[in-house]
């Protein structure tokens, strides 16, 4: 709709206010676009923070590898308020 009253403030002659809309307009992208690649930025980063790992036991130590990577047959190490990466039958081992 403001890009309609700047072409019509153009049609009829109307510079300055012709002038005063585009710049607006330009304003106004230029914080939607910033806006958008923080939001962006964000996003990446809650992504980033919460891509599953797990403690599993390789090769006779625990190491932490992406839940992506657990494969049947694989011991899991999980402990209290961890999120469980993947489905897993629990077994009891107390060392």
């Amino acid at each position: 709709m403001i890009e309609a009253a700047a072409i019509i403030s153009a049609i009829i002659g109307h510079w300055d206010d012709f002038f005063i809309i585009i710049v607006l307009l330009l304003f106004n992208a230029c914080i939607e676009f910033w806006q958008s690649r923080k939001a962006s930025n964000a996003l990446a980063a809650l992504k980033k923070g919460l891509a599953p790992t797990a403690t599993v036991l390789r090769d006779g130590k625990f190491e932490t590898i992406d839940a992506s990577k657990l494969v049947p047959g694989d011991i899991v190490k999980i402990r209290l308020g961890q999120i469980v990466p993947a489905d897993l039958r629990l077994g009891l081992r107390f060392n």
